[in-house]
């Protein structure tokens, strides 16, 4: 994502067929540029399944900017229980220049 840009939304699909959900997470990790400091932490994105059995998707508007000089963005997913029935099938963080 180049600097300047603008996060959309974050979209995951999955299959949940368990009674634990899936819980999907998008951080933005910044540290000063040119200097040292302590790694910032923010969450950008807090979602999960809602039980709904099945194949499901889910959608977070986000509308914030990229910052690739000082920020990295990383996307992690929490599966709730360990089962055939929990799977991730795709993730997409859409942005715009």
């Amino acid at each position: 994502m180049p600097t300047g840009a603008r996060l959309d939304f974050f979209r995951y699909w999955a299959f949940d067929q368990n009674s634990a959900n899936l819980a999907f997470f998008v951080f933005e990790v910044c540290q000063p540029g040119f200097a040292a400091g302590a790694p910032v932490i923010n969450t950008i994105v807090s979602t999960s399944t809602s039980g709904a059995p099945g194949n499901t998707t889910g959608l977070v508007t986000l509308n914030r900017p990229v910052n690739n000089q000082d920020c990295t963005y990383l996307a992690r997913v929490r599966f709730d229980a360990a089962s055939t029935n929990l799977a991730l099938q795709k993730v997409r963080l859409q942005f715009t220049r």
